[in-house]
């Protein structure tokens, strides 16, 4: 039986916004160790709720009218399980958009079963495409792996496929274009995520949107808004003459979305966080070991994400205390 939302618009904030999506880390470990990311001997907490806790709690979300889901991690694919569990959010709890980001290096694995499931979308981090550059901003990847996931999900025809690039000064800024030139070519959508200031990330230094677009006019001509909404979250997209493709940028810091911010967040061991920057939350664990009722934990998650900070600072402050694996991206 598919769980239907109780209250079918989502949970209100303090500023009127609508949450209806949730970002859910189910792992920590990752198979990679990404520079801006997490630290080259991160310690890595071993996992502590299972798939039913999970589902425990987010059949609670998606009663309070939460429709959309991303699964993240860590690499999410590294947990085993992970294609029944999103079977069980599709199929069982009914979300409407059941989406996965994952860098790429076990994809090809599970793509079959990703399909079965009826995933609705797959994000794959890719900040280059030489190898030898791959292997020093990952410090352990295989690009070779990844480029032949993106493909065979390309050849199956599968309808939502975005490739999510992190341009870094001097790492691989001068690879813009040809990421560029792959949306042109494809019918994906790839992604410009500004990097933010958040652990490791601070020592290195960004590219803004402005200087992008400038670097794809010249060899594309002018730009083109797409005005409908494309995905579960706060990226904008553009087109360019005969694209097969499109691009989108995602810029936390330089153009700040918080205003149609209509996420949560939950991390690994169980904490609901209301943004990225802020450690504010709860610990949903009372919920999941029974000590307190179901009616209860929906007042609970309701009266705190109406507390939903209004915007970040990143702009002025960064993050350091914790590392984008321990809550996902």
């Amino acid at each position: 039986m598919v769980v239907k939302a109780v209250n079918s618009r989502g949970i209100v904030d303090q500023s009127g916004r609508v949450i209806d999506y949730i970002r859910v880390s189910v792992t920590q470990r990752c198979n990679l160790r990404c520079v801006y990311c997490m630290p080259e001997n991160c310690k890595i907490e071993k996992e502590t709720l299972s798939f039913e806790d999970y589902l425990k709690i987010l059949k609670v979300f998606r009663e309070l009218g939460v429709k959309k889901i991303k699964i993240t991690g860590g690499e999410p694919l590294v947990r085993q399980g992970v294609n029944k569990f999103i079977n069980s959010l599709k199929n069982d709890l009914g979300f409407e958009s059941v989406t996965l980001t994952t860098n790429g290096i076990l994809l090809s694995k599970n793509i079959d079963e990703l399909l079965e499931a009826g995933i609705d979308g797959i994000n794959i981090s890719l900040d280059t495409m030489n190898s030898e550059k791959y292997r020093e901003i990952t410090r352990l990847g295989d690009l070779s792996v990844v480029k032949n996931s993106i493909e065979e999900l390309i050849e199956k025809k599968f309808k939502n496929i975005k490739i999510n690039m992190v341009p870094i000064d001097g790492a691989n800024s001068d690879e813009i274009i040809d990421f560029v030139d792959f949306a042109h070519e494809n019918p994906v959508a790839v992604r410009f995520i500004e990097l933010m200031p958040i652990s490791e990330a601070v020592r290195y230094k960004g590219i803004k949107r402005e200087k992008i677009i400038s670097m794809i006019r010249e060899k594309y001509g002018q730009e083109e808004l797409i005005n409908e909404k494309l995905g579960n979250g706060p990226a904008e997209y553009y087109t360019f003459e005969k694209f097969n493709g499109k691009i989108g940028f995602i810029d936390a810091v330089g153009h700040r979305f918080c205003e149609n911010c209509n996420r949560v967040r939950m991390d690994s061991n169980g904490n609901l966080r209301l943004c990225l920057e802020f450690g504010d939350g709860i610990s949903m664990v009372d919920f999941v070991e029974g000590k307190i009722s179901e009616e209860d934990f929906k007042q609970k998650l309701k009266k705190i994400i109406y507390r939903k900070p209004l915007a970040n600072d990143f702009d002025i402050n960064s993050v350091s205390d914790f590392n984008m694996n321990n809550i996902g991206g």
